[in-house]
């Protein structure tokens, strides 16, 4: 495989990251029945976004991957979705596109990220443990049934 590059997302990659999302699972989302899907509308709402970083993996000039997330108050970043095309798993784009996000919060004045995953996701879980990340516990998911 060509060389990664790591760049923010452009109105131009906007098309290409619908294609990711509707061919590929999200990573958050590794569950095959998941409808998690930004709609290409949501995608550009995104890019404009004042606190948003919105990075793309390209490599032989196609976008073959993807990061958003976004500056909270304070301190905090919210990682939101990361997604690679199918024939980019198992590649080091996920590893890249991480790097890259975690600079980017800290440039952004971050001191902490966070995301969300399926408790019942073991794989995802340890996924994101090997980058460092833990289970957090601050916040309890309060659900009801209707």
């Amino acid at each position: 495989m060509s060389e990664i590059i790591i760049r923010p997302a452009e109105p131009r990659d906007f098309e290409a990251v619908q294609e990711i999302q509707r061919t590929g699972q999200l990573l958050s989302c590794l569950d095959p029945n998941c409808d998690t899907v930004i709609l290409m509308e949501d995608v550009k709402v995104h890019a404009a976004h004042p606190n948003g970083i919105f990075g793309v993996a390209e490599a032989y000039g196609q976008v073959v991957g993807f990061v958003y997330g976004e500056k909270l108050t304070g301190a905090w970043v919210l990682a939101s979705y990361f997604a690679t095309r199918p024939d980019y798993r198992g590649s080091d784009v996920h590893v890249k596109l991480g790097a890259w996000f975690i600079d980017q919060a800290k440039n952004r004045g971050a001191k902490h990220i966070f995301l969300y995953a399926d408790a019942d996701n073991k794989k995802l879980i340890n996924y994101y443990n090997r980058f460092g990340f833990f289970a957090g516990g601050t916040y309890v998911e309060m659900i009801k049934e209707i």
